[in-house]
């Protein structure tokens, strides 16, 4: 086939409706699936972000509960950040083993105490769905806690 037949075999498609329908509902197939993906991408992340704040949670009533339960600590009066570290570092590790996230492990940013507070940082690198295999893409996630004993 020439390219002047080719030119004229195109434009025959072109100037029949059929191959201009085919052509539209081509390109909104792909519009409409791009649009589904990112949708159940975004929704996705939200998720692992809500996920990942309960994490938060209950890792900063851990640390509070520690101080509650202790003996030790009761008699003292207070609660370093130190010890509250080390309670949420435990409660992690146990999270973790027996119910292990996608993706990386969840990092215990910071943790410190103020008063009768304690505020928990932890930030994760959660996956993209339908994109790890193609792209392996990692979005970092933070959340922040607070639970306060009383």
């Amino acid at each position: 086939m020439s390219k002047f037949q080719r030119v004229l075999h195109a434009q025959k498609f072109i100037a029949n409706e059929d191959g201009r329908i085919s052509l539209l509902f081509a390109v909104l197939l792909v519009i409409v699936a791009g649009a589904v993906l990112t949708f159940s991408a975004i929704s996705s992340v939200q998720l692992h972000k809500i996920y990942l704040q309960g994490v938060g949670d209950q890792a900063a009533y851990a640390a509070v509960s520690s101080f509650a339960n202790d003996s030790y600590y009761r008699q003292r009066g207070v609660l370093t950040s130190e010890e509250a570290q080390v309670a949420c570092e435990r409660f992690l590790t146990l999270h973790q083993s027996k119910q292990a996230p996608i993706g990386d492990p969840i990092k215990l940013e910071e943790v410190r105490v103020e008063g009768n507070k304690v505020f928990v940082s932890l930030s994760w690198l959660a996956p993209v769905p339908f994109m790890s295999k193609l792209l392996p893409v990692l979005i970092p996630i933070r959340a922040d806690s607070v639970a306060r004993r009383r």
